[in-house]
């Protein structure tokens, strides 16, 4: 059995949560979202939660394959840049942040 890391990052609020094959939901958590404070705070905020997730897993546990990150706003896939972001909208965003994602 597989696990992903689906994170959910809105304007105050980031949830995310370690999800199964099967739809399980092993472990959640949520953190406020630093919108103030610009873009790296945010992607730094994110990864700290993805990094609790991972490590509230048993060990022994499925290892996570993918972490899935869900915005409203415009986001451009296929540069890696968030054009705008609601809520979080700065002059910082439309920079490149899919290479600040990779590694949780």
């Amino acid at each position: 059995m597989w696990r992903v890391v689906e994170v959910d990052l809105k304007g105050t609020k980031t949830a995310a949560s370690i999800v199964d094959t099967n739809g399980g939901i092993s472990v959640r958590a949520s953190i406020a979202t630093p919108a103030d404070a610009g873009a790296p705070a945010i992607l730094d905020a994110v990864a700290g939660l993805v990094r609790g997730l991972i490590g509230g897993v048993a060990s022994g546990a499925a290892q996570v394959e993918a972490v899935g990150i869900g915005t409203a706003g415009v986001v451009d896939a296929s540069r890696g840049v968030i054009i705008s972001a609601t809520d979080s909208e700065n002059d910082e965003w439309g920079q490149r942040t899919a290479g600040l994602t990779r590694d949780p």
